[in-house]
């Protein structure tokens, strides 16, 4: 059964200012939520496409903005370690990053 999110009605508000106001917009930032990458921002800890949300640990989405194009590029970026583990035979030092499937 997948995780339910709750949308707080100040985050409703902010999805409207970004256009993603409709009938079913608690619906749709519930799913943005459900499927995010966890992210270390200075305001947020999700991130889905170029939105950036934050969910506490009761899975209550408190905030939702727009990411500038700037910054949507740098968390589009892999990582030095990613990069390196791709690169390298895994030699000691070296970091490993081991993909995992989404469910």
């Amino acid at each position: 059964m997948a995780r339910s999110f709750t949308v707080t009605p100040d985050a409703l508000r902010q999805a409207e200012r970004l256009g993603l106001g409709s009938a079913d917009a608690g619906q749709i930032i519930a799913d943005m939520a459900r499927r995010a990458s966890r992210i270390t921002h200075p305001v947020a800890n999700r991130r889905y496409r170029n939105f950036i949300l934050f969910v506490t640990p009761d899975d209550v989405v408190t905030m939702i903005a727009a990411m500038d194009e700037g910054e949507a590029s740098y968390f589009g970026q892999r990582s030095y370690d990613e990069r390196k583990a791709d690169e390298s035979d895994g030699a000691p030092g070296e970091a490993i990053v081991e993909r995992t499937k989404r469910r």
